[in-house]
């Protein structure tokens, strides 16, 4: 009689594993990025604050062409306003070998902060879903050393922020491109 878990583990083992050694069965990794934030439009210019922007992604390979990854976008430290984003992608990659075009597209959930023209800096504040597609280079694909990706993220919240009550009425959907580097294992 075989145990509950030793099929499971056969059925991972038989995933995970490939029969030609060219072919990689699903990849575990990471991610680290250093992002640029750039607001989409000049309205926004001033309420969205351009800086730094660390991410960290969990990812799987899957195959030659495909990744899945869980991540988390945030400023470094306690800036304010910030922008913090903790998403889910998968990205394809065109390219089987160690430079590859990609493209990405996934769903997140954003926490948003924004400056508004009253009292030297008033903050409006949002938060909720928002679309993340991202496009790059992947540099490398060493399979025991990591990889090295530029690209560009473009963030569009399905949100808006309220102006604050004392301001004025309405509110502002403030979507942003990152634009950075990315390394991982």
């Amino acid at each position: 009689m075989m145990r509950p878990g030793c099929g499971l583990a056969a059925a991972l083992f038989l995933v995970t594993s490939s029969a030609d050694a060219e072919t990689p069965g699903l990849q575990p990794g990471f991610d680290i990025g250093l992002f640029d934030m750039i607001p989409q439009s000049i309205e926004h210019q001033d309420r969205l604050q351009n800086g730094l922007t660390l991410s960290f992604d969990l990812k799987l390979g899957i195959g030659q062409h495909f990744l899945l990854a869980a991540g988390y976008l945030a400023p470094p430290g306690n800036l304010f306003p910030h922008n913090k984003l903790l998403s889910i992608k998968l990205d394809f990659l065109f390219i089987e070998g160690n430079l590859t075009p990609y493209l990405g597209v996934g769903l997140g959930y954003l926490w948003q902060q924004l400056h508004f023209e009253f009292d030297l800096g008033t903050v409006g504040e949002g938060s909720g879903a928002a679309g993340l597609f991202e496009a790059g280079v992947m540099l490398k694909r060493w399979p025991d050393y990591g990889s090295v990706s530029v690209c560009v993220q473009y963030v569009l919240p399905s949100f808006s922020v309220s102006y604050p009550f004392f301001v004025a009425s309405g509110s502002v959907t403030a979507p942003f491109l990152l634009v950075g580097l990315k390394a991982g294992l």
